[in-house]
């Protein structure tokens, strides 16, 4: 279930860097890997405590690693900014851009004060 619920999570990632104009992350994506890190930490405290390293060092390494890479795509889905700005290019050459100053909000993500 997990492995399926990673797939679509980077899915997302990768549409959202398609149609996403501005470089905004994902609150839901966010959120996803937020409560993941969380969850995964929980566990893995659990088998730190319960020396689960002892018995099973496998599955105990390929939890860890699994836990490494959840942390890196959430700092990743975080910082790297998002979308191209081909779609706003083409709204100032067709004169749709009113010269205005963007809006903070549209730049705003959820961690935004």
């Amino acid at each position: 279930m997990k492995v399926f619920a990673t797939g679509l999570a980077l899915s997302l990632h990768h549409l959202e860097h398609v149609r996403n104009s501005l470089p905004v992350p994902s609150g839901v994506l966010l959120f996803y890997w937020l409560e993941t890190l969380v969850v995964d930490g929980i566990k893995l405290y659990s088998l730190i405590d319960d020396k689960a390293f002892e018995q099973d060092l496998i599955y105990f390494i390929t939890f860890s690693l699994t836990l490494g890479g959840e942390v890196l795509i959430f700092f990743l889905e975080y910082l790297v900014p998002k979308g191209t700005r081909d779609y706003y290019l083409l709204q100032q050459r067709d004169g749709y851009d009113d010269g205005a100053e963007p809006c903070p909000a549209d730049y705003a993500d959820i961690f935004a004060k």
